[in-house]
């Protein structure tokens, strides 16, 4: 994928978030960077917080559903090449990596996840406020 389809990519998933499309709302999102484990767990969706490296701190009881991985075999683990190896690519990571060096994100967009599972069809919705925790959100298509 080249640098004009990333770039494509992050424009159409900031317009989708921009529009109210994200998984979760601006009042979560306000509040995500302070939730417990046990208010992230209730959450009806798969939800990941990483480092800027992609190293796993929070894996969800929601995302453990969607992926069929425990959490505590994903914490500590890098999402995008011993988790998830399937979004070790431009598209994914590559606008993660964007958002990141930018210091904030709000992206929203569709992907089918392939790696260890059945495909299965997804919406992701990567957020970091300035200063915040990366979170990648996840929810059965």
């Amino acid at each position: 994928m080249s640098d004009v389809m990333t770039q494509t990519a992050w424009t159409q998933g900031t317009r989708m978030a921009d529009s109210g499309a994200g998984i979760a709302d601006e009042a979560l999102l306000a509040d995500i960077d302070f939730l417990t484990l046990d208010q992230i767990d209730d959450l009806p969706f798969g939800v990941i917080r990483t480092n800027d490296a992609g190293l796993i701190e929070v894996y969800s009881r929601g995302e453990s559903e969607i992926s069929g991985m425990a959490a505590s075999a994903a914490l500590g683990r890098n999402f995008f090449t011993q988790v998830a190896a399937c979004t070790n690519n431009k598209l994914f990571r590559g606008t993660f990596t964007r958002g990141v060096q930018e210091g904030e994100m709000n992206l929203v967009f569709f992907y089918t996840f392939t790696y260890r599972m059945a495909p299965t069809e997804v919406k992701v919705q990567f957020y970091k406020r300035r200063g915040g925790a990366n979170w990648i959100l996840v929810a059965k298509k």
